[in-house]
């Protein structure tokens, strides 16, 4: 398979990051390089990650604080534009902090680019109920999850977007946007 740069960007999710981290480095076939561009977190997330980079060569860890609320408007934007300027591949899968991905999601998400049937591609995570994520909690209601029988639910419309669970995409690198970021998170001169 070609090879496939996997992005995300993270704030404060020590909790969480282990799982993230660990399903995307399980994917098979492996990604050639897992970039996670942290905004400044105080919770631990930044150490753990560096720690995990010892044990994994294609885990990159980016520490930009200017990838957060405080410096920037469009912080997560921000982070993967740093992220995405950093990634070797042609091929570019952008990931959610506090989400876990099954072995076989880069596979799938990445097959239309790879085949050329598709200039990009667009796709989800899974809400574990079982083993849920604080964005699992945080989100599960909007997506039409119920984490609990008695759990409340939305609308029919929320119901519906369940199918994609948290945005998640894959596009061929474009020279002339990866290194360019948005107005919106291009740092002030």
């Amino acid at each position: 398979m070609q090879p496939i740069s996997i992005v995300a960007t993270v704030l404060n999710e020590v909790q969480d990051i282990g799982r993230l981290v660990s399903s995307l480095l399980e994917q098979s076939p492996a990604a050639a390089e897992v970039i996670v561009v942290d905004g400044g977190s105080t919770d631990g997330t930044w150490e753990w990650l560096t720690e995990a980079a010892r044990q994994h060569p294609n885990l990159l860890p980016i520490r930009d604080e200017s990838c957060s609320l405080k410096r920037c408007p469009g912080p997560i934007s921000r982070g993967r534009n740093v992220a995405i300027a950093a990634a070797r591949s042609a091929i570019i899968a952008c990931t959610d902090a506090g989400c876990t991905y099954p072995p076989g999601w880069l596979a799938r998400i990445a097959a239309p680019l790879v085949d050329g049937e598709a200039e990009y591609a667009l796709g989800g995570s899974c809400l574990d109920p079982a083993d849920p994520t604080v964005w699992d909690l945080a989100s599960a209601h909007f997506f039409g999850v119920r984490l609990a029988p008695s759990a409340p639910s939305k609308s029919c419309t929320a119901r519906s977007a369940r199918s994609c669970g948290s945005a998640s995409a894959a596009f061929p690198r474009r020279s002339s946007s990866a290194k360019t970021p948005c107005s919106t998170c291009r740092p002030a001169a």
